[in-house]
Parts: structure tokens; sequence; C-alpha cells
């Protein structure tokens, strides 16, 4: 699940989601991807969607939140999380931009947040008995401004579900993935109702240094492009693959290079003990002769008075 902004509803910004790899259209839909289908309904800008089982019958609700940006709107996005909440009649999950935080340590820069705002939030999710997923990566979702004085971010986007919700999927992780390229950061939710790690391969793992180079994004939108007709696991799979292959050839092995340097270091640092051992003991017998022999002539110097 990720968001995406778009402008066009009415006076209003609408933002669309992706949800399960495909996008949120703007009106009621129907869809399928599995063996589950789906009914999309767009309720004052936020996506409503009903997850369906087998028979065709609701098993858990999505809905896709765009919080009023303004502060005196806020209390919009407030009574809309209790009236999509109410209107659930599953176990049910909540996410997207909410253009709020729960306290200041989701915000650095900027206005201080008045706390009578943060608390409204805080009692809209205990209202709709809502429980924060967490998440993995940097708090921070949002961010603009480039310089010390105008630099400001926040978490703004998470992921909010009921206990029922958790109960079918006990096993979920959120992920914050950097921002790059953009003032928004990347969230996903990878969630199951089966522990599967012992039988998974080695978990794969996105690296910020591979943003470093600009072929990565190349790597993704290449195997993202060849493989459009694939499932969206499929793709993902690849695309995993593909990028794990690629920073093997381009970075390396990093933990076994870091070694090698560690070890090249520690080598270093005992010639140079040996060397200032050997330097040390070289002044001590060196200047050591030089005083003895500026007390000698001094002796002489006395005598031949």
């Amino acid at each position: 699940m990720e968001e995406n902004s778009e402008r066009g509803r009415g006076k209003e910004e609408c933002h669309c989601y992706y949800f399960m790899g495909f996008r949120t259209p703007k009106k009621g839909y129907k869809g399928d991807w599995g063996k589950l289908g789906w009914n999309w309904v767009l309720v004052e800008g936020s996506h409503l969607a009903e997850i369906l089982d087998q028979e065709n019958k609701p098993k858990w609700t999505a809905i896709g939140i765009y919080g009023w940006p303004e502060s005196s709107n806020k209390h919009k996005t407030l009574v809309l999380m209790n009236r999509l909440k109410e209107q659930c009649t599953t176990p049910c999950i909540m996410f997207g931009d909410f253009n709020e935080v729960v306290s200041m340590a989701e915000k650095e820069g900027g206005d201080v947040r008045k706390e009578s705002q943060m608390d409204a939030f805080r009692g809209a999710i205990n209202d709709c008995n809502l429980r924060d997923l967490g998440y993995r990566g940097s708090c921070f979702t949002w961010q603009r401004g480039s310089q010390p004085n105008t630099f400001m971010r926040e978490r703004l986007y998470r992921f909010l579900a009921d206990e029922e919700w958790c109960n079918i999927f006990p096993f979920f992780e959120v992920f914050h993935f950097p921002i790059y390229k953009s003032d928004h950061a990347p969230i996903i939710l990878p969630a199951s109702s089966s522990n599967n790690k012992g039988k998974q391969e080695k978990m794969f793992k996105f690296k910020a240094l591979w943003l470093s180079k600009d072929e990565c994004q190349d790597v993704i939108e290449k195997v993202w492009n060849d493989s459009m007709s694939r499932p969206i696991r499929e793709k993902l799979s690849m695309c995993a693959a593909e990028l794990t292959e690629w920073a093997s050839s381009t970075f390396g092995n990093i933990k076994r290079r870091i070694k090698e340097a560690e070890r090249e270091l520690k080598a270093i640092g005992e010639k140079l003990s040996m060397c200032a051992a050997e330097l040390t003991e070289w002044a001590s017998s060196t200047f050591g002769n030089i005083k003895r022999r500026i007390k000698e002539a001094e002796r002489e110097l006395k005598w031949s008075h």
C-alpha cells in the first residue's frame, strides 16, 4: 500500500492509493486479485474497499485516508475517520496521509503543533478502536526545505487497524522507505495470516546506499516495465532478485570488504607500534649519547681553564 497524489476533486485535493499493487479508481469499482475481490467506494476523497472472500462476501475493509492539511479543517478528518469506521461491519485497516501527528516526537522543524490538535487526533484513533501498527525505518514520511531555517519533517502517513484485523493478519510489519526525489516516503505493509519465515529464503532488504547510484532506478524501471503482465508478487520478487544481483556487482560484498580493510588497518597499526617502539629505543640511545658527550665536553672545557 502506498500513496500517490493527484489534483481534481472539485475544489479539494484528492489522493489516490495503491492497494495490493493496483491503483484505486475515483469511482465505485469491482475487481479481483487472486482469489479475492473488492468493492471500491470513494467517500469525500478517501477510498473505502471491502475485501471479498471466495463467496463474494465482505471479509475485511481497507480505508485510504487523505486528511485536510489546513489547521481550520483538521476536525473534518477526524469526523471522516469516525464516520467511515462506523460504516465498517468487518475487520478494518485505515491508512494514508492523515496530515497530523500524535506527538511532537513525530515532528522536527516548523511551528510547534498545538497540543489540542494532537490530542484530538489521538482521541479519534481511540474512538475508532484502532491501533498504530508501528514501522521500521525512519520515523518521518514527509519533509520539506533544504536550509536549516526552512527544513521540516513529520510523520504524516501511517497504518491503523482494529484488533479484529490484526487477528486475521497477526504477522505484519510496516516499512518506511527512504525519501528520494520526492517530499514523501513510500510506506508498505506486508501482512500474512501465518508465519512463513522458517520456509522462506533470506529476506530481501533494500539498502539506502543503493540510491547513491542512478542505475538503481534504471534497474527497477526495467524490471517493472518488462513484467507488466505478471502478478504483483512475482514482479516484486523479480525486482528484488535483479537489485540484489546489480548491488553485488556494483558494490561487491561490503561486509567482506570492511573486514579486509579492518585487517589491513590492524596490520598497519601493529607495524606503527613496532616502529614507534624502535624509534623510542633509538631516540633514547641517541639522545643519551649526545647528553653524555655534552657533559664530557663541559668537563674538558672546565679543566682547560
